[in-house]
């Protein structure tokens, strides 16, 4: 009689497990998942920064081309001084009054992405503040910001391909955001509610790029 092949080591926990593949190199989901985190920052470091800011490029193609497909176009394309001061002040306005009442809560496709984030052990601040405004995730670690949008609040236009007059106000909105996070030196990617509900596989997959590239 064979005898028994001896348990596998997780190359992430040291645990001992048992698999059909031999060549299994974590014992569950959760270490895979670290596994590949670990990996992707070790690409990272060995990346000079011209490789970087190229595949930088390389990623908001492939997200604008993937929009263009889904017809999710982003909505800051060929916008430039669309805001009166009247708008600014109002964003302003609006803004402090929800940081003063601290009325941040967390979505569904938050809460969505935030898993994802923790189980990468990917250092964040949720409902970070840039000069006054809320967004919804700094990856500290990646100068990077990230924002969930909702469908229906940000108009998403696969869905309302003619915003409604309060969601143009919404979009010019993210439009002035964009253009914080760029005057401050941060990465922005903004991810549709129905992505990240329907095609998270393709959200996985920017944010390991972006990981790999910032």
């Amino acid at each position: 009689m064979p005898s028994k092949k001896p348990p596998l080591v997780c190359i992430v926990c040291n645990s001992y497990f048992e698999a059909k593949n031999r060549k299994t190199k974590t014992c569950s989901s959760e270490c895979s998942k670290i596994n590949k985190s670990q990996k992707i920052k070790q690409w990272h470091n060995q990346m000079n920064s011209d490789e970087k800011h190229k595949h930088f490029k390389t990623i908001i193609t492939k997200t604008a081309t993937t929009r263009r497909q889904n017809n999710t176009p982003s909505w800051n394309s060929g916008k430039k001084g669309i805001y009166s001061e009247s708008t600014i002040n109002k964003i302003r306005q609006a803004t402090l009054k929800q940081m003063e009442k601290q009325v941040f809560h967390k979505t569904n496709i938050e809460k969505k992405l935030e898993n994802f984030i923790r189980m990468n052990n990917i250092k964040n601040i949720y409902s970070f503040i840039l000069e006054k405004r809320q967004f919804d995730f700094s990856l500290v670690e990646y100068n990077t910001i990230i924002e969930c949008d909702g469908d229906y609040w940000h108009a998403n236009p696969k869905f309302y391909p003619v915003p409604m007059e309060w969601q143009k106000k919404r979009i010019e909105i993210d439009l002035y955001k964009n253009e914080i996070t760029k005057k401050n030196g941060y990465n922005i990617i903004r991810f549709w509610e129905d992505d990240i509900l329907n095609n998270f596989k393709y959200v996985e997959s920017i944010i390991d790029d972006l990981l790999a590239t910032t």
